[in-house]
Order: structure tokens, then C-alpha cells, then sequence
């Protein structure tokens, strides 16, 4: 059987978005995924290193939005309003 590492730690999701299930679904998907599939997750903590992960398949220039909140209306293009918790993972 072939191994994918997978990180994965809790502070990913925030409920900073309401009621948009797309920013903090995940916690339960990877719950069911443990228990489902026996998986194994790595949650080592690296901010700058998943900042860049994410820039990897994410405009680098929505990506610093969202975190920083600026230009507001890219942090707020997919349609949440930007809070500070985006930038607290």
C-alpha cells in the first residue's frame, strides 16, 4: 500500500466564515478519515511553510490577502467577510 503524507492540524479550520461549510468541513472529513481508514496525519506546525504550500497551488497574491486581510476585496473575493482568525491557523 502506497503512503500519502498528510498534514493536517486543527487550527486549518475557523468558524470565522458563519455558515460557509468550505473552511471548516475539513476537521470532520479528516475525524472520519481516521477512523475510517486508519490514517495517520503529521500535525507539525510551520506557518511560513504551509503559507508557502498553499501559495503553491493559490495565487501567492490571494493567498497574502486572505492572511493579511489586504487588498480587502480579494481577502473577501469568495465570499466571506475577512477576519483576523484566517490569519491565526
Amino acid at each position: 500500500m502506497k503512503k500519502v503524507p498528510t498534514v493536517w492540524n486543527d487550527r486549518y479550520c475557523t468558524q470565522a466564515s458563519g455558515t460557509l461549510l468550505s473552511t471548516h468541513k475539513a476537521r470532520r472529513v479528516v475525524a472520519l478519515a481516521r477512523e475510517l481508514l486508519d490514517i495517520r496525519t503529521d500535525d507539525t506546525y510551520d506557518r511560513e511553510a504551509i503559507i508557502a504550500d498553499v501559495c503553491r497551488t493559490h495565487d501567492p497574491t490571494y493567498v497574502r490577502a486572505v492572511v493579511t486581510g489586504t487588498p480587502r476585496h480579494l481577502a473577501e473575493s469568495q465570499g466571506f467577510r475577512w477576519s483576523p482568525k484566517f490569519s491565526e491557523f
